[in-house]
């Protein structure tokens, strides 16, 4: 199972959907799709991000921080929001504005409640990959992107470059 599809059963336990709907004051619908919708947006600038030197030290070290192994309703619901809002501000830099504006179109929710269920869904999202990366061999950028978000291709076309380094694996497979 891939990374997003990993988040995604998780984040949409009827646990985690009620402690997001708490946050949020949304409907099981609006907060569903919203999950849906951020996961996979939130991962795709995560992996940009790490393209570079700076940007794969930074996520590491993001990911140090956020190891929690509680249940991810739990992490919902005990969220330090303010940690919550810094990541998602990290992860989506210049263009969080525009996420949650449009989460928020997408969904139905204002962008108040967006802003509060995007920060507490974040730092389970961050101890989320923390968990995944923790279970390879050799924790890294390329176990956590490379293994859970290449399909079967890419994996084979990764093998081909054992040489290269990890930044060169990312953006020759994944950007």
């Amino acid at each position: 199972m891939d990374l997003v599809s990993t988040l995604l059963k998780n984040m949409t336990t009827e646990e985690s959907l009620s402690a997001l709907k708490g946050v949020s004051g949304g409907s099981d619908k609006q907060v569903e799709s919203a999950v849906n919708s951020a996961i996979p947006t939130l991962l795709k600038s995560m992996t940009k991000n790490a393209s570079t030197d700076d940007g794969a030290r930074s996520l590491l070290g993001a990911l140090g921080q956020h190891t929690s192994t509680d249940p991810v309703s739990s992490q919902i619901k005990n969220a330090d929001a303010i940690d919550g809002k810094k990541i998602i501000e990290k992860i989506m830099g210049g263009n969080k504005d525009d996420f949650i504006r449009e989460i928020a179109k997408e969904t139905g929710l204002d962008l108040s409640q967006t802003d509060s269920l995007l920060s507490n869904m974040a730092p389970a999202l961050m101890s989320s990959v923390s968990a995944a990366n923790s279970k390879q061999d050799e924790p890294s950028l390329k176990s956590i992107f490379g293994q859970f978000l290449m399909d079967d291709e890419d994996k084979k076309v990764a093998e081909g470059f054992k040489g290269d380094g990890l930044l060169d694996i990312l953006k020759k497979t994944i950007l």
